[in-house]
């Protein structure tokens, strides 16, 4: 069941105890973008380096439309300057 949030209650805080990620990877639209991982990273590290493929591009986008409430990557009246960069695929996205 979706939980909403009670915005009375803000500010929330979010946090994560040993979590470290080497991996510059950015999903907007329809598509996805990771650099590579270094070929001295460990297989359990490899996933950072993959895209979705088509099926599960799909997948993620019913999740999106069915879950998610509030998508700060199109709120521009939040960020009237532009959004922030890990809105927008780099180059070799596209």
């Amino acid at each position: 069941m979706l939980q909403l949030l009670n915005w009375t209650q803000a500010p929330f805080v979010a946090s994560y105890r040993n979590f470290s990620v080497d991996s510059d990877c950015v999903w907007s639209s329809d598509s996805s973008s990771c650099t590579s991982v270094s070929s001295s990273s460990s297989t359990s590290d490899q996933w950072m380096s993959q895209d979705l493929n088509t099926i599960n591009q799909k997948r993620l986008k019913w999740v999106q439309d069915n879950y998610m409430v509030y998508n700060y990557c199109t709120d521009f009246r939040r960020f009237p300057q532009g959004l922030p960069p890990e809105c927008t695929p780099s180059p070799s996205a596209t």
